[in-house]
């Protein structure tokens, strides 16, 4: 698929840009980083304390998965959503500020029958600040009832499962130096 080439090429440039080839194809086989979203915190996102408040993060996190819902609706076409948002919870493991941008990495680690789980981290200057769960329900509106992940998009989620291992890496191989 078209997407899955563009992605590939942005992680490998993003990776080169910030750490050394060798550990970057390292990082793209052993990590599966499968989606990266770049945001700029607004002044609007701020509190009083001086960094970001804990209620944007849920949007950046949603925002962030918007390649995930598009296997299941490629055309974003609201009249034949699927999918419905059962469970999530978030971690702050760090302050996020205002005057540095922040990634937001995105992986599925678990998929089920008719749900799956998507575990994303929001990083800024190399510092692991945030880590979020969330767990999507594929939906069929008419019948009100949950339905089988469909085979040829199960195929392409299973490309980027992550395992817990492989989650703990990617913390260890990014803690900032």
């Amino acid at each position: 698929m078209k997407h899955k080439f563009y992605f590939k090429k942005c992680i490998y440039s993003h990776f080169i840009g910030n750490i050394t080839a060798t550990r970057s194809i390292f990082a793209l086989q052993k990590l599966k980083v499968m989606y990266s979203l770049s945001i700029t915190p607004k002044f609007a996102d701020i509190d009083g304390l001086g960094h970001v408040n804990n209620t944007v993060l849920p949007g950046w996190f949603e925002q962030a998965r918007n390649q995930i819902y598009r296997y299941f609706n490629p055309e974003f076409d609201f009249k034949n959503w699927n999918l419905i948002l059962a469970r999530y919870e978030i971690d702050f493991v760090s302050q996020l500020f205002y005057d540095q941008d922040v990634e937001i990495k995105t992986w599925i680690s678990h998929i089920g029958r008719s749900s799956f789980e998507v575990y994303q981290e929001a990083w800024q200057n190399n510092t692991l600040c945030t880590i979020g769960k969330t767990v999507l329900v594929h939906f069929d509106f008419k019948a009100q009832k949950s339905a089988k992940i469909p085979p040829e998009i199960l195929e392409e989620m299973n490309e980027h499962l992550i395992t817990a291992a492989e989650i703990l890496a990617s913390k260890h191989n990014n803690k900032k130096a």
